[in-house]
């Protein structure tokens, strides 16, 4: 081979190592881009809500099934790039990578649990609970649910408490269905209410709350839009409550001529049916209304915790204030709310097959919720030296990466629009409790106007008095000096008639003695006239 030829091959290997070179590092560059794509829609969509079903991954991957943009679609992303895009979070709340949101509120459910379990005493979890739950408090009623909770522990507001723990429950006919239980629980015993009129007007009233219930709810066991259904359900109601009123006996064939009409949910429905056909008239009945309501909460509950939580509710409703089980329940209530909080996000999304969950836009909702409020009790930390506001910003970095930006963005904005709503609400009950207090205060008013005139008669009146004690002690004291005086005097006389009874004693001994001897002189005089007699008769 000539020269050139050398030459040229020298040329061409030298051409293809360059070549070579800029390709490499053109796929270095788009391998470079495409992470930053990927990390950057990842950023905005988030993570997926769920793994994928059966899909079989390579060692090293993790499912991770996302369009990044109409040509591209994939399935599984290596793992460790996962970890360069998700953040780790803070240590209270973060951890390792996850390639999903599901496993994201599985991991979280475990950390905030057994962080929960490690505090030193039950006081310390209770609070710590406590503060979770108001984080994760989507509405005002939720929130008011949530005081009214750990209210049940405190005597002075236990009253109260029963009615506002009915907003632990999620739907408005489980928040209506515990306000009713509390108002058969104010009942009590209606066997211990000894006028019968009144027992029987308050029974009756109580089933007149009930049957409106049980009316508003037809609608809901029947198909969504068929009116005539539920008006036929309603009117079966509106008879049974006629039968009440009319005091006649109510059984099984009213409830099944109501429950045989019920085409959603029947044997769900068919416990407040049972409530509207309980006549209420002894503790055994109140303890089966209780029962019925349960069963209806619990038949509604979506997950396992929701159902635990408004059981023990509809029990702390109807506990009794000296029952030793109290604090118990209120800690058995508070760690299933929590818990119910997340297995909302964990159990998958409703489908045909799967009924129980939410569709998947509720789900993401929930997961985003409370990934971004767990730690609300932190926003008050602003300080960009204090450890909480880092530990804050390291956490809400992984969560915005987690369920995309404007889904976070979104879920705050949700939030701050709770928040007004719920600051609108307590303004209107404040409203009103201010409207109800100056009703009262006026009435108080012209009471304590009325109170005090009274006062001032009572208080002239026990003057008067008092001059008059002060007199009377004047002229006591006087009597009391004359008693004394007289019984000195009483005394000095008993003790002078003694003396001269003494004396008289004395005398009339004298006189005695003078006396026998008068007779014993007298005596001597007669027998001397006899001798006398006798010598003169002789001579």
């Amino acid at each position: 081979m000539g020269l050139l030829g050398k030459l040229l091959i020298l040329f061409n290997l030298l051409a293809a190592g360059a070549f070579g070179y800029f390709a490499l590092e053109n796929w270095k560059v788009r391998q470079e881009l495409s992470y930053v794509a990927f990390r950057n829609e990842v950023v905005m969509q988030g993570i997926p809500l769920e793994a994928a079903a059966g899909a079989t991954v390579p060692e090293g991957y993790k499912p991770f099934q996302m369009q990044l943009n109409e040509g591209v679609f994939i399935e599984t992303v290596k793992e460790d790039t996962l970890k360069k895009i998700i953040p780790p979070g803070d240590d209270v709340f973060g951890g390792d990578f996850v390639a999903d949101q599901t496993e994201e509120m599985t991991r979280l459910k475990k950390k905030v649990n057994d962080a929960i379990a490690a505090l030193a005493d039950d006081a310390a979890k209770r609070n710590r609970t406590r503060v979770l739950l108001n984080n994760l408090a989507r509405t005002g009623l939720e929130r008011d649910g949530v005081a009214a909770l750990f209210d049940m522990l405190d005597p002075r507001r236990r009253d109260y408490a029963r009615v506002d723990l009915a907003g632990v429950a999620q739907l408005p006919a489980q928040t209506e269905a515990l306000k009713l239980l509390a108002k058969i629980q104010q009942l009590g015993d209606p066997m211990a209410i000894a006028d019968v009129a009144t027992r029987n007007t308050q029974i009756l009233q109580l089933r007149k709350e009930i049957e409106l219930y049980v009316y508003g709810q037809a609608p809901s066991a029947v198909a969504i839009g068929d009116a005539q259904a539920a008006s036929t359900i309603q009117q079966e109601v509106a008879k049974v409550r006629t039968k009440l009123n009319q005091n006649a006996a109510i059984g099984a064939g009213d409830k099944a001529a109501i429950v045989a009409l019920a085409t959603v949910d029947a044997e769900i429905f068919a416990n407040i049916v049972d409530l509207l056909v309980n006549p209420l008239s002894n503790l055994q009945q109140i303890e089966g209304a209780r029962v019925s309501v349960e069963k209806y909460l619990t038949g509604l509950a979506v997950t396992d915790s929701e159902q635990a939580a408004l059981k023990t509710a509809t029990q702390l409703v109807m506990i009794a204030n000296d029952d030793t089980s109290l604090v118990k329940k209120v800690d058995e209530c508070a760690a299933a709310l929590l818990n119910q909080k997340f297995e909302e996000g964990i159990l998958p999304a409703r489908t045909k097959e799967a009924k129980k969950g939410y569709p998947q836009g509720e789900k993401a909702r929930r997961i985003a919720h409370v990934l971004y409020h767990i730690d609300a009790d932190r926003h008050l930390f602003i300080d960009p030296a204090n450890p909480v506001t880092t530990a804050r910003k390291a956490w809400h970095s992984r969560v915005a990466t987690i369920v995309g930006l404007p889904t976070y963005v979104v879920v705050a904005e949700a939030q701050a629009s709770e928040y007004e709503a719920a600051a609108q609400r307590q303004l209107k009950l404040l409203a009103q409790e201010e409207a109800q207090f100056l009703s009262q205060y006026v009435g108080l008013v012209q009471q304590s106007r009325e109170l005090d005139s009274k006062l001032q008669i009572a208080e002239a009146s026990l003057a008067r008095q008092q001059a008059i004690t002060k007199e009377n002690n004047n002229l006591l004291q006087e009597r009391i000096t004359e008693r004394d005086k007289l019984r000195d005097d009483l005394v000095n006389a008993k003790a002078d008639a003694k003396k001269t009874l003494e004396d008289l004693a004395v005398v009339q001994q004298q006189l005695f003695d003078a006396q026998k001897n008068l007779r014993d002189l007298r005596e001597s005089v007669l027998s001397l006239e006899k001798e006398l007699r006798r010598m003169e008769s002789n001579n």
